[in-house]
């Protein structure tokens, strides 16, 4: 299995994908930053995490966009693909 999704101008690490959304002609792929920051002053305060979002479009970035549909598809249905190949 591999960990990671090789796009046109960057290297995705799976475990970094915090969701996709799927819009029309459209994804927008939320990634989580191993960066956190914040301020506490004796018991209060805040720690703030920042995520990146990639957009691929159907019609800009044709081959990215199919490879994340098809990380999708077998994501979804991760059987669908042995199952054709035996058939």
């Amino acid at each position: 299995m591999k960990h990671f999704i090789n796009l046109t101008g960057c290297v995705i690490n799976k475990l970094h994908i915090i969701h996709i959304v799927k819009k029309p002609n459209k994804y927008c792929i939320h990634l989580a930053n191993n960066s956190f920051s914040g301020q506490f002053l004796l018991s209060f305060g805040y720690i703030t995490t920042y995520t990146t979002t990639l957009e691929l479009c159907k019609t800009k970035d044709k081959t990215d966009y199919d490879t994340i549909t098809e990380f999708i598809n077998n994501e979804t249905h991760p059987n669908s693909s042995k199952d054709n190949q035996e058939n």
